[in-house]
Order: structure tokens, then sequence, then C-alpha cells
């Protein structure tokens, strides 16, 4: 709330102001650059205040404070320089007292405090919301806090800006914005804290280096992230299970590049104990559990062992159907496992089945984002379905999907969010598609 000292009358020749009498010294008594009456009484806004002119936020408080400090400085070192004759040199009204001087520093020690736990806060808020499907939301709120920072307080609030910058740099990666998410991890290096959690943040970025570059197809340099991160010590279960079912997914990828019989061994290697162990331990409810059955399904599909994957499949799908509100990651997995069930269909199944299966998957991904345009996956179900139909002899249904194939492939990129679905699988339904329409398919990139 801000006040001014008043008086009701003002000396013409010494411009002080009094209210009946006060001692004029004539014109020897120099005027004052910055009448002490006049300055602005600091006392923060009370909790639940109408008072629109106040500053309604502690960023404001903060910035505003600072003018009006500033402000009493340069008043205090002008009368410190010159002093007037037969008046002892006065910094502040005596009224004021030295509480209300310190005030200031205790406010900026207490906004300092109060901004780390609205940082905590929406770093929190951007992963519920990012797990709710509202990526847009949960960069609005990073975004946003970001935007109002005060300047200075930017070097106190060092830990909690990376793990916001990190959290922004996982947004992007979820959009396939691969650009700003490298530039928001390059901000974490600028910072270059050094405090107790280093380790948990530095952890954080490698690992979401990893993921950008897995999203931009770089599988070697992302390998090298995740073998990083699953060599550091005093790993917590759910990031144990995070990283060595992100690695075995990669493993895939990487034994289709190389051509390396090794890879889908190491990647059983990594989630067939885990599993186990879980399994023994009644630890079938956790999402991490899910996590690394999605990662041995693809293993197993990869290996030709199509009974053990049909086998997990089918448990994922009881798992997901009693999920009552999936977030984002349990979204995209229940989308994976319908189509790994269709990949294990085709080789067994009749067509007619396999078209429904992918059909539900199609189905599945719009449930989830029913405001989304088809993304690059969904281009390759409609190749798949495009084959199955014709081969059922289905001409008008196999041509509509090859045009909603095309259209998708004309506007997005290659994506890599799910193992293989931007190179082996999508390699082998363009090679199946070549047999029936005697030419490749074109997409953006």
């Amino acid at each position: 709330m801000l006040g001014v000292l008043r008086f009701s009358k003002q000396c013409k020749v010494c411009r002080k102001r009094y209210k009946s009498k006060h001692t004029c010294y004539g014109t020897s008594h120099r005027p004052k650059t910055c009448d002490r009456q006049t300055l602005v009484c600091l006392s923060r806004p009370k909790h639940g205040s109408n008072d629109e002119t106040g500053p309604s936020h502690p960023l404001q408080y903060a910035a505003g404070l600072n003018d009006h400090i500033s402000c009493l400085d340069r008043t205090i070192s002008q009368r410190q320089a010159r002093p007037r004759v037969g008046l002892q040199a006065e910094p502040f009204p005596r009224s004021w007292g030295s509480e209300r001087v310190l005030a200031p520093a205790q406010e900026l020690r207490v906004d300092h405090k109060h901004l780390k736990i609205q940082a905590k806060i929406t770093y929190h808020e951007s992963i519920k919301l990012r797990l709710r499907g509202d990526l847009g939301g949960s960069q609005r709120a990073i975004q946003t806090f970001l935007s109002n920072l005060y300047t200075l307080s930017r070097g106190a609030l060092c830990e909690d800006l990376m793990a916001l910058h990190l959290s922004q740099a996982v947004n992007y990666a979820y959009q396939f914005q691969f650009s700003e998410a490298h530039d928001e991890v390059k901000k974490c290096v600028l910072m270059r804290c050094v405090t107790n959690q280093q380790a948990d943040l530095l952890w954080t970025q490698v690992f979401s280096v990893g993921r950008i570059m897995r999203g931009e197809g770089r599988f070697g340099e992302a390998a090298i992230c995740f073998k990083t991160c699953l060599e550091s010590p005093g790993l917590n279960a759910a990031r144990r299970y995070l990283v060595k079912s992100t690695f075995a997914d990669l493993c895939c990828e990487l034994a289709h590049l190389e051509s390396q019989s090794s890879y889908l061994p190491l990647a059983k290697a990594l989630v067939k104990p885990e599993i186990r162990s879980l399994r023994q331990s009644s630890g079938r409810e956790l999402k991490g559990y899910r996590r690394l059955l999605l990662s041995v399904i693809e293993t197993d599909i990869r290996q030709g062992q199509y009974d053990d994957a049909n086998i997990a499949v089918q448990e994922l799908l009881t798992i997901y159907s009693k999920l009552q509100e999936p977030d984002m990651v349990d979204r995209l997995g229940h989308v994976r496992t319908v189509i790994a069930a269709a990949r294990i269909a085709s080789v067994a199944a009749p067509l007619k089945v396999t078209s429904q299966i992918w059909e539900s998957a199609l189905q599945c991904n719009k449930q989830y984002n029913p405001f989304e345009r088809d993304v690059f996956t969904c281009g390759v179900i409609y190749l798949f379905l495009y084959v199955t139909w014709h081969k059922l002899g289905n001409t008008d249904s196999s041509m509509t999907y090859l045009r909603k194939a095309t259209q998708v492939f004309q506007r997005r990129k290659r994506q890599y969010l799910i193992p293989g679905m931007g190179t082996y699988l999508f390699r082998h339904i363009c090679n199946e598609a070549y047999l029936v329409i005697g030419y490749y398919i074109e997409i953006a990139c």
C-alpha cells in the first residue's frame, strides 16, 4: 500500500512543509533536492488487499522495490555530499526507524524463497499437464513463469530453472520439435550449477539429450547417453526401469541399422531380469513394469518369437483396459501394444482379423488424441491397411487407405517415437506396397 506524508502548508522560502509553524533559515537555507516528506513510505500490501495501485505479485513488488531503493540511495548520497547549515544531515525521517529501512532486504529474501517454491510448483505442474496430454498447457506454464521472472533472481534459482528448461525440452521432443528441445538443453549447460542436486539434474539432462537424439534418428549418439545414464551409481528403481526399457528399444533400432545379432540379446538381458523380479514382488501394477513389457514384446517380435510376444501383449491389453485415467505415457503404450498385436496377427491370423486390429490401433490413437491430425505412425498404419485390403480383394477400401497414407507422408517427416516405426517397420510395408502399386511411397524427409 502506497502512502505519502502530508502537511497542510509549505514555506515559500525554504519549501518546508508544516502544520502550524516552523523555523525558517531564510535564503541561506538550501532548497532540498528531494523533499524528505514526499518520500514514498514502503509497506507490502496485506494478503487479500484489493488496492489496485499496489503490486499484487512478489515479482512486481521486487521490481518496484528496486526503484524505491535506488531513489532512497540517491537522496542519501546527495545529502551526505551537501550538508545543510544549521541542521543535522538526516538521510531519512526519524519516524521511519531502522526497521523500515531494513524491511526491503527482508522482503527480497522472502521473495527469493517464494520464487523457489513457485519454480518447483511450476515444474511439477508442467509434468502433470504433459502426462495428461496437454503439451501446450505444460509449455505455457513454464513460459509464463520464465517470462515473469525477475532478472536478478535467476542466479538464486539455478537448480529450479534447470529443471524447468529440461521439462520444456521434453515437451518439444514429444512434439518432434527437436531444434527447440536442443535450445532448452543448451540453456541448462550455460547455467553450470554446483549444488547438491547437480548429479540428479545432470542425469536428467543426459537422458533428455538421449531421447532427443533418438527422436532425430541419431541412434548411435543416443546409445552413448543411455549407457551413461545406466552406469550412473545409485539409480532408484523407477529410473532404472525407465532407462533399461528405453535402451532396450534403442537396441532394436541398432540391430536393424548395424545388422549385429548381439543387440537383441542385450535388449532382453536388460529387461527380462527386471520383469521376473517385479512379478515375484507383486510389482505388476507399476508403470515401470508396463514399460519393460513393451520392450520385451518388441524384442520377441524382432526375434520371431510370436507366441511369447502374444502372451505379453494380452497381459498388457488387460492391464490397460483397467486403467481409469491413463496418462500420456500409458496412452502411447496402449497404442503401441495394439500395433504389436496387429503385427503378430499379420503372421498367422486371417487377413480380416488383421485388418480389424489395425483399425483398432487407429481408433485407439484417435480416442486418446481426438484433436490431433494424423501423425507419421498413422500413415504407416494406413499403408498396412492398404496392403491388407488389397490382399482381401477390396480395391475401393485399399485405394482409400493408400490416398490417406500418401497425404500423411507428404506433410509428416519420419518419427521414431515407437521402435521401428520410422525404420524397419516402414521399410517392410513400403516393400510390400511396392509389389502391389509398382513404386515406392515418397515421404517429406
